[in-house]
């Protein structure tokens, strides 16, 4: 997907499994936090890492992904 534009509507599918460069819409189960990031695996290890890289990447978090992202609506 290209950058998120202000005004762009994501829309996710619940119950699909993610694969590594999928962006998924999660839940932080430690603070109830709900993140866009994008989804990788390496061996046993999960990251969920951001867009924007002032943010930090989250690894092994303890999370629930909501969806993974099929399609991005750019409103001009």
């Amino acid at each position: 997907f290209p950058p998120f534009l202000e005004n762009t509507v994501l829309i996710f599918k619940k119950n699909k499994p993610p694969v590594t460069g999928d962006y998924v819409l999660i839940t932080l189960k430690e603070d109830d936090s709900v993140l866009v990031r994008q989804y990788s695996k390496d061996g046993q290890d999960i990251y969920f890492n951001p867009k924007n890289l002032t943010y930090k990447s989250l690894i092994n978090v303890d999370a629930v992904i909501i969806g993974v992202l099929v399609e991005a609506r750019y409103i001009l």
